[in-house]
């Protein structure tokens, strides 16, 4: 599986590979609209 990264809009910041899928479904969760694909 390739690691894909996050951006978070609200943050403006790179945010976790796609393998800390935890961590990152946390971070979703609390600012659901404004992930993004890079």
């Amino acid at each position: 599986m390739t690691e894909r990264t996050y951006f978070c809009k609200s943050c403006k910041a790179m945010l976790f590979s796609f393998s800390d899928m935890r961590k990152y479904m946390s971070h979703r969760q609390a600012t659901k609209k404004n992930i993004m694909y890079m």
